[in-house]
């Protein structure tokens, strides 16, 4: 269907229309326990959806390790989907951030040990990370 300038306009008006309440209970903020982020929310809610920000790997046990790196973010990542009211198993969107192409092979292996029957859609990119870690990932999950 093309959008016209007059379907525009509808569409726009009966955005506006939407009442402040019903608008204020579409967006919720999730944060665990005491935890505080003056320039991004941990996670946001959007009716049914659920955005959780990146996590990098930095205090993973050991940093130097894919494997290591990629479990800690996925399992902080569970905790936080919990805390929320959803599961891993509800991820619908994955992005992964990683320094060095080489660890794709083992990131992939981990990524399958936690997403073992019908997996999220995913995209990884190779790149610096803001932070000196291996991998960064943040995800969309359905609650």
């Amino acid at each position: 269907m093309a959008i016209t300038r007059r379907s525009f306009t509808t569409r726009a008006l009966a955005l506006a229309s939407i009442p402040a309440a019903d608008a204020a209970q579409r967006k919720r903020i999730h944060r665990m326990g005491s935890a505080t982020t003056a320039v991004y929310s941990p996670a946001v809610q959007w009716g049914n959806l659920l955005f959780l920000s990146g996590k990098g790997s930095g205090t993973a046990p050991d940093p130097t390790d894919i494997r290591s790196c990629t479990n800690h973010v996925l399992d902080a990542f569970a905790k936080e989907l919990s805390n929320a009211g959803s599961s891993i198993e509800n991820v619908l969107k994955v992005t992964v951030y990683l320094q060095r192409p080489e660890d794709v092979p083992a990131m992939n292996e981990v990524f399958a040990q936690h997403f073992p029957k019908d997996p999220p859609a995913r995209t990884t990119i190779i790149t610096r990370t803001p932070h000196p870690t291996l991998l960064e990932m943040d995800l969309i999950a359905g609650i």
